[in-house]
């Protein structure tokens, strides 16, 4: 029942997620000069554009400004945060940490993806598609985050889901829109109390060339829920809304054709909207974070024709705002693999020390396929929220009762679509034909295989079979024969 208490069945938590295996104990103080020394070698000050001289302008501005409550004493945040409140008070501590590891999640995905458009071999420039091509994007990540103040001590997990599809206008220009779902969940240990997070979120972003700097930035807005299960098992559901401000900026101090070394600089805003019905006043909770990173890339040119990248980065965050602020070390490492149409990267980070007593580490895959005509290997990942498709498209999706009979609170739910196809010429019926398989999660789990033909323009013929399994309804299989005409 929304927005109202709920006993719900006691869930192991060792049985919903797992804890990090091992906590890293390497210390900033040794890694701080290291960095430090191998900037004054590659004389950044010298070699880095004006605009990466502003943004760690920004960042020394952040480092030297006082924190805003003590971070190192033993319960000092807890004790310095409205302590009438325990459940208000948790919220301020954890969702603030939470919510910037959303945006972080949505915007390292566009990161990367326009890195895989704007370079090439050792980091060169170079465009992703010819201009005015659209190409289509996927990627997912996964993070483990905790945090511990003496009063307060909380884990949990992040997976997100994020598309999106660009276009490159002219040579130096590459702008798009991605989609995020976005799914947490969160103990907190001290009060016994489980947190479930869903977010769906847009993210329109543009990256560009200047001189020998690539720029970037992204915006976006989402939407989804909070439900909180106390530890006497009722649960509460809250509306949350998340805002994400980014920009940021790299270049190279130093390239050949197969290696490179490039300085990166980052800052992250967002701002967190949680809706208490009955619980309270409702909560804005800011957060920010500062990033500059050092990477170092190479090259490798296969037999085959493809190529194989490997990178090395080490930095240093600062966060503020809401929750625990504090400033730690980074270290990640990359591999990335092109061949023809298809690109796949896997990236991962974790923070060696934090002033504030936060941990994290996460993992982020993605994949871009660029099909010619229609003619190859397609995929593509869709998520969706609300009734976004006419009744008749749910007709042949979902079934009937979802069509018709569906409470609307029901059909507002999140979805995800996924598609794998290869399409193939047919010799002698002429046209195209794309055997395909799908796979849908929302109100109802739909696995579908089948084929396309697509004899021209006009005329386009389905014929799948489908096992469909709704919520708390009986699994029913079909067979589907579907036409269109386009006209």
């Amino acid at each position: 029942m929304r927005n109202g208490a709920l006993p719900v069945p006691r869930t192991p938590a060792p049985a919903r997620r797992r804890k990090t295996a091992t906590k890293l104990t390497s210390r900033l103080s040794p890694a701080a000069p290291a960095f430090h020394k191998l900037a004054a070698r590659a004389g950044i000050p010298v070699a880095m554009p004006a605009a990466l001289l502003l943004m760690t302008a920004v960042t020394a501005t952040a480092a030297a400004a006082p924190p805003t409550v003590p971070a190192n004493a033993p319960g000092a945040y807890a004790a310095a945060v409205l302590p009438s409140n325990p459940e208000e008070n948790a919220f301020k501590a954890i969702l603030p940490e939470n919510s910037r590891a959303m945006s972080d999640s949505a915007v390292t995905a566009i990161q990367q993806r326009l890195n895989q458009a704007r370079r090439g071999g050792g980091g060169r420039a170079t465009l992703g598609a010819g201009a005015g091509d659209v190409v289509l994007w996927g990627g997912g990540n996964h993070r483990n985050l905790s945090g511990s103040d003496g009063a307060l001590n909380w884990d949990g997990l992040l997976t997100g889901v994020h598309v999106g599809a660009d276009v490159d206008l002219g040579s130096n220009v590459t702008t798009g829109l991605s989609f995020s779902w976005m799914e947490g969940a969160v103990d907190n240990n001290t009060a016994g109390s489980d947190y479930d997070l869903k977010i769906l979120a847009a993210h329109p972003y543009i990256g560009w060339r200047m001189g020998e700097v690539d720029l970037w930035a992204a915006g976006g807005y989402g939407s989804g829920t909070l439900d909180v299960v106390s530890a006497n098992r009722i649960m509460t559901s809250n509306t949350i809304n998340l805002r994400t401000i980014g920009v940021g900026g790299n270049g190279d101090l130093w390239g050949t054709d197969v290696a490179n070394l490039r300085i990166k600089t980052e800052f992250l805003s967002t701002a967190m909207d949680v809706d208490r019905p009955g619980k309270g006043p409702d909560l804005t909770l800011d957060a920010t974070r500062v990033r500059v990173t050092m990477e170092a890339g190479h090259l490798y040119r296969l037999s085959g024709g493809g190529q194989f990248r490997q990178s090395l980065a080490v930095g240093v965050r600062i966060d503020d705002g809401d929750g625990r602020g504090g400033s730690g070390a980074e270290i990640g490492a990359g591999l990335r693999y092109t061949q023809s149409r298809l690109t796949i990267a896997l990236q991962g980070r974790t923070i060696l020390e934090h002033t504030g007593g936060y941990e994290e580490w996460g993992v982020h895959g993605s994949l871009r396929l660029t099909p010619v005509n229609g003619r190859g290997l397609s995929f593509t990942v869709s998520p969706g929220y609300g009734a976004a498709a006419t009744g008749v498209e749910q007709l042949w999706q979902q079934g009937i009762p979802a069509a018709t009979g569906t409470p609307a609170a029901a059909r507002s739910r999140a979805r995800l679509n996924t598609r794998l196809g290869y399409g193939l010429p047919l010799p002698i019926l002429g046209g195209l034909l794309t055997p395909y398989s799908e796979y849908t999660m929302g109100d109802t789990v739909r696995y579908s295989l089948g084929m396309n033909w697509q004899p021209g323009a006009l005329l386009n013929l389905t014929l799948s079979g489908e096992r469909r399994i709704p919520t708390r309804q009986i699994p029913t299989n079909n067979i589907q024969i579907r036409g269109a005409l386009n006209f």
